[in-house]
């Protein structure tokens, strides 16, 4: 739990809290501006936030950068911090005396805070639970329709994902979970590849097809072993890995040979096509303009002659390499040819028979890499509806135990705050969202109040390491209702820090609970810091005493 915070910008020091109800006090005319939500802010701050950065920014403008010493008590032993707003993402750590000994991230810091909050076993972070049960204002989880968001247009999936995980209710679903993401990422990527046409994708007919016809390959397989056997031939010989290499190669070999017999032909037909332009070209421009100018003529025919010669002699080149290459192919194709016979020479007749099991395999290859992609696609699209409609079930399953377990203790809150005839808000869960509906009584002030019981109802029924209400959701509310409330916070283990002012108004009841587990008292003339900027700086108060 945390401790103390102690700041040297702070009228008095320093704040000692307790486990259960910590208040913070107002004045009985609701003075604005005296750092109730300040304050607020400034424990989130200590817990690992950052939203006092920016929503109170005015109070580093003001006083410039500074440092907030906190400690915290964990199975009877004390942890001292600090965090300076200067240097926010470290977390100094101290000894009792609050001199730094080093420093963490903050990201270590709020890990610190989920191991020693037992959170882990949830699998949520120390700042998504706190953070969401933080209701101060200028945050944006103050919706009393959509209490569970943590921030405006949040996804209704992500928060039953987070109520079903503060609830370790997770666990039962994550494997289904798993499996399902598992066989929808697997059938999203072959259709995929399959629309790109990196693989080939057949029809259910054209798959009843191909499987025919490799039971009718795998059938001439056979014939072909007997007939083998009958030769005295092993089977083994001919399908040998080494045959069905060469030819490969000689497939790959012969493509390139037509490939550069092509290209050496063409070079061929541009050597014979190619023609000198000479002074007979020109003989018939001159009869028709006797003013040519032959000498400028002359220069073009020695230029064209001299590419000619240039164009003729790299085709004469590209012609011998061509021939060359041909010729190695040639070789290499004859090489493997010989060593071809070499391996079937026990055969009258290799060839056809070789020709006929090769085209066969071949076949039969492909015929196998097509349909495996189609058994892959449709195990996995099975498998997929499979584990959504287990996955759907079980969460339907754990969703409606949290939601009865919130709703009692609802019901339970609302009695007490209203009587038995008061009807209860209730949330509603399903897997892609919630639903939080108030009966009868729309107003301001009974939508904060069905906020905070269900804040009340979670943190009573699951773990929440700590729960901060502004004054601003106590302000409609019913002055009875309000101490109820009081009384309903007395009872919590978890902690809890409220501020609140107008006191008061709530009666004696009330004011025994507050007086119990005041904090800070604030108001006009005690604000929270050493400086008042809503004043001309001679009109600020004097300090008051050191503690509080």
């Amino acid at each position: 739990m945390l401790a103390e915070i102690r700041c040297s910008k702070f009228r008095r020091n320093p704040a000692q809290f307790k486990s259960g109800l910590n208040v913070i006090t107002g004045d009985n005319v609701a003075t604005n501006s005296i750092g109730k939500s300040t304050f607020l802010m400034v424990v989130d701050f200590v817990f690992g936030g950052n939203t006092f950065l920016s929503t109170n920014a005015d109070v580093i403008s003001e006083l410039g950068h500074h440092k907030y010493l906190f400690k915290f008590r964990f199975d009877n032993r004390e942890f001292y911090f600090f965090r300076d707003t200067g240097n926010p993402d470290r977390v100094f750590q101290c000894g009792s005396d609050y001199t730094s000994e080093g420093s963490i991230d903050v990201k270590e810091f709020r890990e610190f805070l989920q191991k020693h909050y037992n959170l882990s076993p949830t699998g949520l972070s120390f700042r998504s639970i706190a953070s969401l049960f933080t209701r101060v204002w200028g945050r944006d989880n103050l919706n009393p329709k959509r209490p569970l968001d943590p921030a405006p247009k949040a996804r209704g999936s992500d928060s039953i994902e987070f109520l079903l995980k503060l609830y370790l209710s997770y666990n039962s679903i994550e494997p289904l979970a798993t499996q399902y993401h598992h066989h929808e990422d697997k059938k999203n990527a072959i259709k995929k590849a399959q629309k790109q046409r990196v693989i080939p994708q057949i029809s259910k007919t054209a798959y009843t097809i191909s499987t025919k016809r490799k039971q009718t390959i795998d059938e001439e397989f056979s014939e072909i072993r007997k007939e083998l056997s009958r030769s005295s031939l092993s089977i083994s010989k001919l399908s040998s890995k080494e045959v069905k290499e060469i030819k490969f190669q000689k497939d790959d070999l012969t493509q390139s040979k037509i490939k550069l017999e092509s290209r050496l032909n063409r070079a061929t037909r541009s050597l014979k096509e190619s023609r000198y332009i000479t002074s007979k070209t020109f003989k018939p421009l001159k009869e028709l303009f006797p003013g040519l100018d032959t000498e400028r003529l002359s220069q073009v025919e020695e230029f064209h002659s001299a590419i000619s010669r240039i164009l003729k002699k790299e085709i004469e080149e590209s012609i011998m390499s061509l021939t060359v290459a041909v010729n190695t192919i040639d070789e290499e194709i004859n090489r493997l040819d010989d060593k071809l016979s070499s391996l079937l020479k026990d055969l009258d007749n290799p060839k056809p028979i070789i020709d006929k099991v090769y085209s066969l395999a071949r076949e039969h290859e492909y015929i196998s890499s097509t349909t495996q992609f189609y058994e892959a696609l449709v195990k996995h699209e099975a498998e997929s509806k499979k584990f959504k409609i287990e996955l759907q079930e079980e969460t339907n399953r754990q969703l409606s135990n949290i939601q009865n377990l919130i709703n009692e203790e609802i019901q339970t809150l609302t009695a007490q705050l209203y009587g038995e005839q008061k009807k209860s808000p209730h949330i509603t869960l399903n897997t892609n969202n919630y639903t939080f509906d108030v009966f009868e009584d729309t107003g301001t002030g009974t939508a904060y109040a069905n906020l905070i019981l269900l804040d009340l109802s979670v943190a009573s029924t699951a773990n929440i390491p700590v729960l901060i209400h502004d004054s601003v959701l106590f302000k409609n509310i019913e002055n009875m209702a309000v101490s109820r409330i009081l009384q309903a916070y007395n009872t919590l283990k978890t902690q809890i820090f409220i501020s609140i002012d107008e006191t008061d108004k709530y009666g004696e009841a009330a004011m025994r609970i507050i007086d119990a587990n005041r904090v800070l008292d604030l108001s006009n003339t005690s604000v929270l810091y050493t400086k008042d900027w809503r004043r001309k700086p001679q009109e600020a108060p004097n300090s008051g005493p050191t503690r509080i």
